[in-house]
């Protein structure tokens, strides 16, 4: 911006407070400054021993230092006297505590006018590193497979001889399918056939188990058992006569025996000599094994000969009376019975709940932290600052509102009548009305190429200096916007909310490749134009407009050999070679981000009736350097 005065030095008070959910502010306001003394002391602890501060806009060098709140009652504050007045100054804070952990941001805009402390509050925001991580977790589902069909062929044979077995598994997935037979005695030949033979090595009965699973035996399996007997090849002997009595009758296992000779001591028994064959017992010499299922139990069938197994009656006791027998299995006893029978977590966020008889845990929503948060997620969360707008302290600035965003209070500028009335508000300051003589924020215009600016009544101009800038060449005519790479556009996309979608990009004439290739300046000027008149005499004029730096050359920059240069003019003349009055307000090294500029030409004096007054805004380039400026929300005002 123009400086309003020839003073340059001036005074600024910079007041900062450190704003968010876990800081403490413990000292009360000084009467003597107007500044918040804070106890630099967090809640969690976190102590912040040293601020640092930067002061940067208009066109001084930055200027930094270093606050010092180590000492009790220290505050985070600092008046600086020495700024060049203006508007568009940022001021930034940067604190991290003792740790380094903790790291705490914050910045505010301020204007700065002669002889005038301007104080500034400015909000920092405090953030720890992520402490946490994250499980991403995927299901895959899985049919699994099925026993179809099982055959075991002879139920009963003799010991050394084989029994046939045969199973079929299908799987609707045509997954490969495993097999594996077991038995409780004797060898298979082959265990993971679907067809295999079972050999007898001992009389009894077994008990044979194929099983079939497509994710070998992790969790899908079916199973069928099978009950088979093994006996002698041979039937038994008959028995001897008992000691002094009768001979004993024939020995069970198969066919009569022969008979047995009479006891010692006594005369021969009935039957003479030997005993008469005693009939066949299919149950001698069988054991039957119910495989160690305390929940069954295995007999023998003494009309056939084949173990049977049988469920233990419900409720019996099992695994040493940690669990109950129910439908031939062991079922453990539940771990609980209601929530209360369930240890407590430790975490007032997250409840112990009894599922199905099992401990487990369930995040809660409840106040915690003595009411201070609520739980989120098994996690207690600080309460919100805020949760309307009303409940944000005033800013002091009626141009300034406070505003709640996500909990946290945040001010906004506003666009409201201020001073009474007298006055409006802009960038969160109260702004002089004043007569509007032209005003353009070119939503309403066509983008380029288009005839958008020439209807809007913007004129074009491009003078042409030597290399050197020294001698003038020439110069032409050219309309502004109506085609690419030529002194003006209308583009999107580079504004914020208060620019919105569209903006003015002022370059300079790329079109003119002469020259450009011969190295010669070319000045491109995209203007308003009109005409002095005596009711203008004695008023001043402001054009005051939204800038950012564009794609262009740095000349402050020193790795920068280029010499592209922007400028926002007001110009006045009686002959287009002679000018009059001529202001201005150098935009090469503005900020790459949207501030306020203006340049004022007044009070206008009597001699000046009738004569042209121009407006807007140049761009020099050679070499087809860079020139681009972003400009938005054009005023030009009379008061």
């Amino acid at each position: 911006m123009m400086p309003r005065s020839k003073v340059l030095a001036f005074v600024l008070s910079a007041l900062s407070t450190i704003a968010f959910a876990s800081c403490a502010t413990d000292a009360g306001p000084s009467e003597n400054t107007g500044s918040l003394n804070l106890n630099l002391q967090l809640v969690d602890g976190s102590t912040i021993n040293e601020v640092d501060w930067t002061i940067s806009g208009g066109d001084m060098e930055p200027m930094t230092g270093t606050i010092d709140t180590s000492a009790p009652g220290a505050t985070a504050s600092v008046e600086v006297f020495g700024l060049p007045p203006g508007d568009g100054y940022l001021v930034e804070l940067e604190a991290t505590d003792e740790s380094g952990e903790l790291r705490c941001r914050g910045d505010a805009e301020f204007d700065v006018e002669v002889g005038v402390a301007t104080d500034v509050m400015v909000f920092l925001n405090c953030k720890r590193p992520t402490s946490l991580g994250a499980v991403r977790v995927n299901g895959e589902f899985n049919i699994c497979a099925q026993l179809a069909k099982v055959v075991v062929s002879p139920l009963q044979t003799s010991v050394g001889n084989d029994i046939d077995l045969s199973a079929e598994g299908e799987d609707v997935e045509r997954d490969a399918i495993a097999y594996s037979w077991t038995a409780s005695g004797g060898s298979i030949a082959d265990a993971s056939a679907p067809e295999t033979t079972y050999t007898c090595d001992a009389v009894g009965e077994q008990l044979i188990t194929i099983t079939v699973s497509d994710d070998g035996g992790v969790h899908c399996m079916d199973d069928w058992a099978v009950s088979v007997n093994c006996v002698e090849g041979d039937g038994g002997t008959g028995g001897s006569g008992g000691a002094g009595g009768e001979a004993g009758a024939g020995g069970a296992g198969g066919e009569a025996g022969a008979g047995g000779t009479g006891g010692a001591g006594g005369e021969a028994g009935a039957g003479g000599e030997g005993g008469a064959g005693g009939a066949v017992d299919p149950c001698e010499g069988v054991t039957c094994d119910d495989t160690g299922n305390e929940c069954t139990a295995a007999e023998c069938n003494p009309s056939t000969g084949s173990c049977e197994t049988s469920n233990v009656a419900d409720g019996t006791p099992c695994a040493d009376d940690t669990g109950t027998c129910n439908a031939g299995e062991c079922v453990p006893n539940p771990e609980c019975v209601v929530d209360a029978d369930c240890p407590p977590t430790g975490n007032e966020c997250i409840d112990a709940v009894c599922n199905a008889g099992a401990c487990g845990t369930a995040n809660n929503s409840d106040p915690c932290d003595g009411g201070a948060g609520t739980c989120n997620a098994g996690v207690c969360e600080p309460n919100p600052e805020c949760v309307v707008d009303a409940d944000c302290p005033l800013t002091g600035n009626e141009c300034v509102d406070p505003v709640c965003n996500a909990g946290v209070c945040e001010t906004a500028n506003n666009t409201d009548p201020c001073d009474g009335g007298a006055g409006t508000c802009n960038a969160g300051v109260c702004e002089p009305n004043a007569e509007v003589l032209y005003q353009q924020d070119f939503e309403g215009l066509d983008l380029t190429p288009s005839a958008a600016l020439t209807d809007d009544g913007w004129l074009g101009f491009v003078n042409l200096f030597s290399a050197d800038g020294q001698n003038y060449l020439g110069g032409y005519v050219k309309a502004p916007g109506t085609e690419e790479g030529g002194l003006a556009a209308i583009q999107e996309g580079e504004g914020g909310a208060e620019q919105g979608s569209k903006q003015l990009v002022i370059i300079s004439d790329y079109n003119n490749n002469a020259a450009q290739t011969a190295g010669q300046r070319v000045e491109a000027n995209t203007f308003q134009e009109r005409t002095i008149v005596a009711e203008d005499v004695g008023k001043t004029l402001t054009f005051s407009f939204d800038a950012k730096r564009g794609n262009i050359n740095d000349p402050a920059d020193p790795k920068c050999p280029c010499d592209s240069t922007a400028n926002a003019f007001v110009k006045t003349f009686f002959d287009p070679g002679n000018l009059i009055d001529f202001e201005q307000v150098d935009t090469t090294a503005i900020l790459v981000t949207w501030n306020r500029y203006s340049v004022t030409f007044g009070p206008i004096a009597g001699d000046r009736v009738g004569a042209t007054l121009q407006f807007g805004f140049s761009a020099t380039a050679s070499n087809y350097e860079p020139s681009q400026v972003f400009y938005d929300n054009l005023v030009v005002t009379v008061e």
